[in-house]
């Protein structure tokens, strides 16, 4: 089973947007489903919104 916690700060300066956690929680139900697309996710989500350059 799993469980995650994923922090909310808006008074953090690297809080995460909408957007990131929109995507997080594609990645999160892709591993729920131990769906074939979650190395897909993770690829996009990691070039794509942490490491954009």
């Amino acid at each position: 089973y799993l469980t995650t916690t994923i922090p909310f700060d808006r008074d953090h300066p690297g809080y995460l947007s909408v957007e990131h956690l929109e995507n997080l929680n594609k990645i999160l139900h892709a591993i729920d489903e131990d769906s074939a697309q979650v190395t897909e996710l993770l690829t996009n989500y990691i070039l794509k919104v942490l490491c954009p350059y």
